[in-house]
């Protein structure tokens, strides 16, 4: 089962990914401050389920954990960001960042014995 340190750093290396693969695709020059910025809030957003449901005992997954939940939330927040006119770039660079990396928990919590809860 993956602990927090691995949520972290497996979300972050997502967002930052995401965040050079969105920055390639427009041909922009990658800033350190947004790189560490998006390193950061991605790993939170990795972790942000078992901050929902504390991992205090193997069935800890709740709402925080849900898959119908995510696949129904997830989307409608990126399709928010994408249509928002006052959002930048780099903004919506860091919100589909952090989409990534909080989905990629429920990937990696998918593949254990307790699974997900629908």
């Amino acid at each position: 089962m993956a602990d927090g340190k691995t949520h972290f750093t497996t979300s972050a290396g997502i967002g930052i990914l995401n965040y050079i693969a969105q920055k390639n695709q427009r041909n922009e020059q990658i800033s350190l401050a947004e790189l560490l910025t998006v390193g950061a809030c991605s790993g939170f957003a990795g972790v942000l389920s078992d901050i929902i449901d504390p991992p205090t005992n193997p069935q800890h997954r709740q709402i925080g954990h849900s898959a119908v939940i995510s696949a129904v939330a997830l989307p409608k927040i990126w399709e928010w960001a994408q249509n928002n006119p006052n959002l930048t770039s780099a903004q919506k660079d860091l919100i589909q960042s952090m989409i990534f990396a909080f989905a990629s928990h429920l990937v990696l919590d998918s593949g254990t014995p307790a699974g997900l809860p629908i």
